[in-house]
């Protein structure tokens, strides 16, 4: 057999599997040929020497922002110069990546879920069932793989939230929810909520370190009350992030920000919740507002930064260092009695958003020693594959997706990305072209005629619908 690309002499790290040894590995035909010891240089069209460096399944990143509305479309180039290979869009408008995904995708595999916004796509905060139905209806026929609450920015009634967590899991359609509603906050007593609405009902929620900011008590005392219950619930799925900043909407409407999470930021940093407050935010360096250049998204602050976002009509994401390094670190590395962890994954809620660095502070831990290199290959991609039912990816198991990060451990960072079995990245330079939609059965007509290639998940096999003790302790098959 005459491979199409070989890999020779990297550490393979592949928890799934059971592997953490030096060894070869051929691609063919975009899967996973061979893993083994030594294989002939000669058998392979290409060869690529990786003595010295890791490789691991293709970074999963199950919470980004890509559309026009959230983040950008620059996130493609970010996320794949950094070693990702797929993400989870988590708020859309799916017709925005839709649009993008085909002219600046870069190699990468993208979901989305579609956000709930009451007064765009809902005609209020308080839905009725039928219009959540038809709603949850339309977006898996549109290709979304299922659906997100924005509670903390946007917040619908308690009794709509408990509405569509139930409607989603019958349809067994995709529910997330960054917590809060009409009663509550993006704070612990908005987490403590979600928990009550989900009853024994599946759901994701979203970048537990941002609800243990200290807005209602000692933020590490709001974590160990946070732990507690998620050990409690066996349907829950999380994930947490390692920026030090957060991602919001600076838009302002009536001169006060649209974001309620905007809102609490800036009463953080000591501000007024207004228009001016956050001008003054900007000006002083407290908020960062996201700017493209070059292709990219960078943050500007300073009264260059006020006024760039002032020219915006205020309608730009704005970023706030409002995260707590001791609550991500204990998000990161902390696990159960039993050796599992207490968050399911690594995540960035990126993408367009400048602060893809799972890769960047991941093996920081690892060199610290918080975490193996193994705990985060299963944090950063074994957990997030299963999250989502994506059986053939998170692991290296012969005959699955050649979807693969190739790591340097002593430089702690990416230097390529391979996404079946086609070279995305090297050092940093993107050679992707066309990205790769991933959507279900549902979708799958829609998806089709607008000409985007994509490939199909069951959700019946995400780690969401399935019972904790299958969760945690079977292998998807």
């Amino acid at each position: 057999m005459i491979y199409d690309l070989l890999l020779k002499g990297a550490r393979v790290v592949d928890p799934h599997n059971n592997m953490d040894k030096i060894t070869d590995l051929a691609i063919k035909s975009g899967r996973i040929a061979q893993v083994k010891s030594e294989i002939n240089p000669a058998q392979a069209s290409k060869v690529f020497d990786l003595s010295g460096k890791i490789i691991m399944p293709g970074i999963i990143d199950p919470h980004v922002h890509l559309s026009s509305w959230i983040g950008g479309s620059a996130g493609y180039r970010m996320m794949a110069k950094v070693g990702v290979i797929t993400a989870v869009d988590f708020a859309g408008p799916l017709e925005d990546i839709i649009n993008s995904i085909n002219v600046e995708g870069v190699g990468l595999n993208v979901a989305v879920l579609e956000a709930f916004r009451p007064g765009i796509n809902l005609s209020s905060n308080n839905p009725s069932s039928e219009e959540i139905e038809k709603f949850i209806q339309q977006v898996l026929k549109n290709g979304a793989i299922g659906i997100k609450i924005l509670g903390g920015h946007y917040p619908l009634t308690p009794e709509a939230t408990d509405k569509i967590i139930e409607i989603a899991n019958n349809r067994r359609a995709y529910i997330a929810f960054h917590v809060g509603t009409t009663n509550s906050k993006s704070d612990l007593n908005g987490f403590k909520e979600a928990i009550a609405l989900a009853r024994d009902k599946a759901l994701h929620i979203a970048h537990i370190n941002s609800y243990c900011r200290g807005l209602i008590g000692n933020p590490l005392d709001e974590l160990k009350e946070v732990f507690s219950l998620l050990e409690e619930k066996d349907k829950i799925v999380s994930a947490s992030y390692l920026s030090p900043i957060n991602g919001t909407s600076g838009k302002c409407t009536g001169y006060k920000p649209e974001s309620n999470v905007t809102n609490n930021c800036l009463r953080m940093g000591q501000y007024p919740p207004t228009e001016e407050g956050l001008y003054q935010a900007i000006k002083d360096g407290f908020a960062r507002v996201s700017v493209n250049v070059n292709k990219e998204n960078i943050l500007l602050t300073g009264i260059k930064g006020a006024q760039y976002w002032r020219e915006a009509n205020t309608d730009l994401t704005v970023c706030f260092p409002v995260n707590l390094p001791q609550v991500q670190f204990l998000c990161a590395t902390s696990k159960d009695q039993y050796g599992k962890f207490l968050v399911d994954a690594l995540c960035t809620d990126g993408g367009g958003i400048p602060r893809n660095v799972t890769v960047e502070k991941g093996l920081l831990l690892v060199k610290l020693g918080a975490m193996s290199l193994v705990d985060f290959v299963i944090k950063s991609s074994l957990k997030p594959a299963q999250i989502f039912g994506m059986i053939n990816k998170g692991h290296l198991g012969e005959g699955v997706d050649a979807d693969i990060t190739v790591l340097d451990l002593e430089r702690g960072k990416a230097i390529m990305g391979i996404n079946k079995g086609k070279i995305i990245m090297i050092e940093g330079l993107l050679l992707g072209e066309r990205g790769r939609l991933l959507t279900t059965k549902e979708g799958e007509k829609e998806i089709k005629s607008r000409g985007i290639v994509y490939d199909l998940l069951d959700l019946r096999k995400s780690l969401l619908f399935r019972e904790r003790v299958k969760r945690f302790y079977q292998k998807i098959n």
